[in-house]
């Protein structure tokens, strides 16, 4: 046909980046796995990270059966291998954590939504009119909403990619299609902050492989994205929606990406970070 796209022949290496994203997806919670293995801990871990992802997941699977039921055309046997395997996985981890290593979790070090909530009500109720028992509130406010903090953050950074995206799908499917991407594009700001938040700076070998398969997923996800056209006839109406968020995405990793490269190249098993 002429008008087929250049390498519609060859369609089946573009289903690779799919399933390769699902297989570093798996790599990253296996590294997870190995951590509590060897640790018996979940020392470092930001269950907030970990809650947000498994809630992505689950998002991105419910938005792909609504989708698919509103355009009526089947579920690949690419959903069951690639989508659904990666919710398993990650709600198995979770659950894991919070069964097994719960009492182990430092919560005090897991602060990323509790620092943002106390500078909103700071901002708020004002610096002038601070005092002891000021303070104690703003703590205990902040501490009641910290755990939402991420989830409000891709709300309102949904709305100006919902406003300028151009789509044919049902306005609440397009919103919920941007929120699910901008919550998967803020879900390892928790997990990089804790990593910047504590003293020394240093990332054990398996968590850091943690981020970096995620990311590595994220990298291959975009690969997939900028080349569909390539491969496949059908059109995908967030396509461009996703190659922005999977770009924000590399960017916010890309500089852990850059101390773990430095730390593997040098020869170095943990990952330092900068001061």
């Amino acid at each position: 046909m002429s008008n087929s796209p250049v390498l519609y022949k060859f369609s089946y290496i573009h289903d690779i980046f799919n399933y390769a994203t699902a297989v570093s997806w798996l790599l990253g919670y296996c590294s997870l796995f190995l951590k509590l293995h060897r640790d018996q801990n979940a020392a470092g871990l930001s269950l907030q990270t970990l809650c947000m992802l498994v809630l992505t997941e689950l998002n991105h699977v419910l938005i792909l059966i609504v989708m698919t039921a509103y355009f009526k055309v089947p579920l690949g046997i690419d959903f069951y291998i690639c989508d659904c395997s990666t919710v398993l996985i990650s709600l198995a981890t979770f659950s894991y954590i919070i069964f097994s290593f719960y009492d182990s979790y430092e919560e005090e070090k897991d602060t990323f939504g509790l620092n943002v909530a106390s500078r909103i009500f700071e901002s708020i109720i004002g610096k002038t009119n601070k005092n002891d028992v000021l303070e104690r509130k703003i703590h205990t406010l902040a501490k009641r909403f910290h755990w939402i903090v991420a989830y409000l953050i891709s709300l309102l950074a949904s709305i100006p990619l919902f406003l300028f995206r151009r789509s044919h799908l049902p306005m609440l499917l397009s919103f919920w299609e941007c929120y699910i991407d901008m919550q998967l594009t803020f879900a390892l700001v928790p997990q990089l902050y804790m990593f910047y938040n504590k003293k020394p700076r240093k990332v054990s070998s398996l968590l850091a492989h943690f981020v970096v398969f995620i990311l590595l997923a994220r990298i291959l996800m975009l690969l997939y994205w900028v080349t569909y056209p390539l491969f496949k006839y059908t059109s995908i109406p967030g396509r461009k929606l996703h190659i922005t968020t999977e770009f924000l995405n590399i960017i916010i990793l890309a500089h852990f990406m850059f101390y773990f490269i430095r730390a593997k190249l040098l020869g170095q098993r943990d990952i330092p970070l900068p001061i």
